[in-house]
This record gives C-alpha cells, structure tokens and sequence, in this order.
C-alpha cells in the first residue's frame, strides 16, 4: 500500500548561494522541488504536518519545473535546498561546480511502458516511438538502458519522444504522437484506467537507481550545518511519519497532490517492489 522510496544518498548542481546562519529559532528555509509530484510530497507533508517547524524551521516549498531549473534556483540563492533529479547534479558536479548532495528522496523507478491494447507485449514495440520526460537524462538515461536490455537499439529498433515532464508524456499517448510512454505512478494508473497496456517495467532490469535527492551548495553548507542538521532530521521525521502512517499518509497525499486515494494507495505497489527502502542512516545526511 505505500508510496516512494525516500531518502538515501546521490550527487547534484551549482554553486554561489547563503544559507542564514543561524541566530534564532526559527528560520525561513526554502526548498525547491523539480514538479508538484507524488515524489516529493513528503516535503510539502514536512512543512504542512509540523516537522519543519518542530526542528525551528519555516519551511516554504517552491515548485521550479524541471531539475535543471530546481538546481539553479539553489545556486541563484532563492532556495537554500534544491529536491531534483540526481544526473543534473552529477552533470553539474562534473563541469566543476562545487555542490554536495546530502540526502536522497526518491530511491527507486516507478515508471510503467504503458502501450494502447494492440500492442501485447513490449516486442510489439520494435519501430515505435516511446515517450519520456526526456531521452538524454534522469529516465532517458533508464529508459535506454531497460530498452538495449531488452534487445532493443535506440534509433535502429525504437525512438524516444522527449516531453519534458510527465503530463505531457501521457498527452502525447492519448494523442498518438507515440505508440507507448514511460509513465511513473501515479499517471501509469491513468492510463490502465483509460485502457492502455502495461508491457514493461523499468524497475525489472534496474531495481536500484537513486532517482532524485537533495543538493545544496558546498560553501553554504559548511557554513550553515547546524541548519541542514535540523533539515535532514525533519525529513527522515517525515519519512518515518509516511512509513508508520500508510493510511494518513495516503489521505494527506491524495488532497495535497490532489489525485485519486486509490492511485496514492497503489503507487506503493509499484515502488516498494523496487527494492530500495526507506534509508535513514545518518551516513545519507552528512553535511
């Protein structure tokens, strides 16, 4: 019955930001997450359900579409952590910008190959367009990889639509701008309600793969651990909170994503089969 795999550890993006030191006990601490999603809603529950609050913190969440605009929201200052994709970090780090990541929050793939009833297995799929929120990162990256697992080549047996995010991606499929779409939950469930197959799951070749995590900038963090301390113990509280509570958990989800209770239910399913459990280790969180 439950939701995402949260909290482990990754890398991320950019630099040049200042977290407020600390002077009182309550601090203004902005995040940015990269979409409105089932995902990250243990950081909006942080902020609503009192756990920021209770580590003296104002938590404020900032909806930044996409992880490479998350990320530079962190490095322009505006957001003191940035909750994104774990492979802008990783590319971020890589052109030499000195961000460190701190924790992770969405430990696994919940994506579905969801295909319309004509196509029964993904075999079907040979010379099809596939959807995704993109075909050169984060899922694309995975995506390629379940596919060339599968005996399949990018560009000589199938090709990749990039959508940019995941609404998107099941628009192009209703529309029939691809033949099938890489769907996590819960929009994997829209689709099986509208009819459409499920002919592969990503999780079945790459069952662990940090998906998304947090980032902060490296000088800012040094400089401010005490407050990333209190961060990080606010959202292992809350991870905690989602594991011990799976049916508040899933009402609260339900009406802060606003999806369907049934698709907040049974995204667990899905996720908790990827076999990367909730880590709270304070390893994950060193700042």
């Amino acid at each position: 019955m439950f939701l995402v795999s949260w909290i482990g550890s990754v890398v991320v993006l950019m630099a040049s930001t200042a977290l407020p030191v600390l002077a009182q006990s309550k601090v203004k601490f902005p995040i940015s997450i990269s979409s409105k999603s089932l995902g990250y809603g243990p950081m909006f529950a942080a902020v609503k359900l009192g756990f920021m609050e209770r580590e003296g913190l104002d938590g404020q969440v900032v909806v930044v579409r996409g992880a490479d605009k998350s990320l530079s929201a962190l490095m322009g200052g505006s957001v003191y952590v940035s909750a994104s994709g774990t492979d802008a970090h990783i590319a971020a780090v890589e052109r030499g910008v000195d961000l460190l990541l701190i924790g992770g929050t969405i430990n696994g793939l919940s994506q579905v190959i969801m295909a319309p009833k004509n196509y029964k297995t993904l075999n079907d799929l040979r010379g099809a367009t596939i959807g995704a929120t993109s075909a050169t990162s984060g899922l694309g990256v995975a995506l390629r990889r379940y596919m060339k697992a599968k005996g399949f080549e990018l560009g000589r047996d199938y090709q990749i639509l990039a959508t940019g995010s995941a609404g998107p991606t099941l628009a192009a499929l209703t529309a029939g701008q691809v033949q099938a779409a890489a769907l996590g939950v819960p929009l994997n469930f829209v689709a099986a309600d509208q009819g459409y197959n499920a002919v592969g799951r990503i999780v079945d070749v790459i069952p662990s793969y940090q998906f998304a995590a947090f980032s902060v900038v490296r000088a800012a963090a040094e400089k401010n651990r005490p407050l990333l301390i209190r961060f990080m113990r606010s959202m292992i509280g809350v991870h905690r909170w989602f594991y011990e509570n799976k049916e508040a958990a899933v009402e609260f989800l339900a009406r802060e994503i606003d999806v369907k209770p049934e698709y907040a239910a049974g995204a667990g399913s899905i996720i908790l089969n990827t076999k990367s459990g909730l880590t709270t280790r304070a390893s994950t969180w060193r700042v």
